[in-house]
């Protein structure tokens, strides 16, 4: 079965013997030619992208990369010194992390060089782990990719048994179809329909940005149809073993939004602030509604949260808490995992506060997202408005449900 939808687009590739007497030579000549073939548009520099230019490589598909990288007009056959080489080396290095700062994208380094002297460069820039399916990097020699066949197969295969980039590659297919479809059903209806948005956000004294974002998103989301998924593909290499560490980073990395995506002066619901104490935290449960700009009066509804030692959390759940399906709470509180690097912050819901928000803008930790804001508020909300009931006679319970054996025998009787 083909995979090629999966990094089809348009790609970068930067090497020096791009359009010159070297080209044939070099190997990337075949490698070009075959990319072409298959329809897919080149981008094509002989140096590494200015600045200003890596800012606009956030749709590129993929990315080809000669690892030796000779200046520009430097004469054929002439040997690099070593001063050279590793300053084309250290080019090369901090091309990729200004890459990765600014987009998820596959990069094929495609070279003449022996491959274990590029993964050690790599390594020691942190940007190439020892197992090949957990990088967003392939390195392959270009002596070995001059068939269409080879560079295809090669291309495939790895991102196949690469989970992130498979995921992220079929997902990205199905979102700019879904993109595309939902922004043309909105043009059919009307050019002008952001206006008619904004104007309708406005008058309801909303924030019109955060809810454009959220109808387009919604939108899309209708539209998007990520049935290609292959539990196989998910799964990636044999060889790929999930550790603990990874498990607990990728559980608060989907529960949690850092301070640093969140704009200062907007709150909502699962805000976690620091509190004034160390080991104690605010979190905001006020409704959406009551938040958005325009419509809060600029004060914000805190439960109080306190951070659990393992010795603690051991106590509260039980000696086999570990082998648990899940965190067992009760109906006053909610315990969180992995804030501000704790393993567990209980947060009661009988000690509440209000405070204004401005007050708290510097002491925000990162915001809890969606279903796990939404449990709690529910949670908090079944809680506070809980209704008492007297205590079931204990002479009744006995008989209706016999506490000890005697008891169940004397009933026989």
């Amino acid at each position: 079965m083909s995979h090629n939808h999966l990094y089809s687009g348009i790609a970068l590739v930067i090497d020096d013997a791009l359009d010159s007497e070297n080209q044939e030579n070099d190997g990337i000549s075949s490698i070009v030619d075959n990319l072409e073939n298959s329809g897919i548009p080149l981008l094509k520099r002989r140096e590494i992208p200015k600045q200003n230019e890596i800012d606009n490589y956030r749709a590129l598909n993929f990315i080809i990369l000669d690892w030796r990288l000779k200046p520009l007009n430097w004469p054929l056959g002439m040997e690099l010194s070593e001063e050279i080489e590793s300053q084309i080396i250290g080019n090369n290095i901090n091309f990729l992390k200004e890459i990765r700062s600014k987009v998820f994208v596959p990069v094929f380094i495609f070279t003449t060089d022996a491959i274990e002297d590029v993964t050690e460069h790599l390594q020691k820039a942190k940007l190439y782990e020892s197992e090949e399916s957990k990088n967003f990097i392939l390195i392959r020699s270009k002596n070995k990719l001059q068939k269409a066949e080879d560079l295809n197969k090669a291309i495939e295969d790895w991102i196949v048994n690469n989970p992130s980039v498979y995921t992220m590659k079929e997902w990205e297919h199905s979102f700019y179809q879904a993109k595309n479809s939902t922004f043309w059903h909105l043009f059919d209806r009307s050019a002008i329909w952001p206006k008619v948005l904004w104007n309708s956000y406005e008058d309801d004294l909303v924030d019109p940005v955060f809810n454009f974002n959220e109808t387009l998103f919604r939108q899309i989301m209708s539209r998007s149809k990520i049935d290609s998924l292959q539990k196989k593909f998910i799964q990636g290499a044999d060889n790929l073993v999930l550790d603990k560490e990874e498990i607990k980073e990728v559980l608060k990395g989907l529960m949690y939004l850092d301070e640093s995506y969140l704009n200062k002066d907007e709150f909502r619901p699962g805000d976690v602030f620091k509190g004034s104490k160390s080991g104690k935290y605010l979190l905001n449960i006020r409704p959406e509604c009551d938040t958005v700009t325009g419509r809060t009066d600029g004060y914000l509804y805190l439960i109080k949260g306190s951070k659990m030692t393992p010795n603690q959390a051991e106590r509260h759940f039980g000696d086999n808490y570990s082998k648990d399906l899940g965190i067992r709470e009760k109906h006053d509180e909610s315990i969180l995992f992995g804030i501000d690097g704790s393993d567990f912050v209980v947060f009661k819901f009988n000690e509440v506060k209000i405070e204004e928000a401005n007050s708290l803008k510097d002491k925000r930790k990162c915001r809890i997202l969606h279903p796990y804001i939404n449990n709690i508020q529910q949670k908090f909300s079944s809680y506070s408005s809980r209704v008492g009931l007297p205590r079931f006679p204990h002479d009744l319970m006995v008989e209706i449900v016999p506490t000890t054996k005697e008891d169940q025998e004397d009933k026989n009787e």
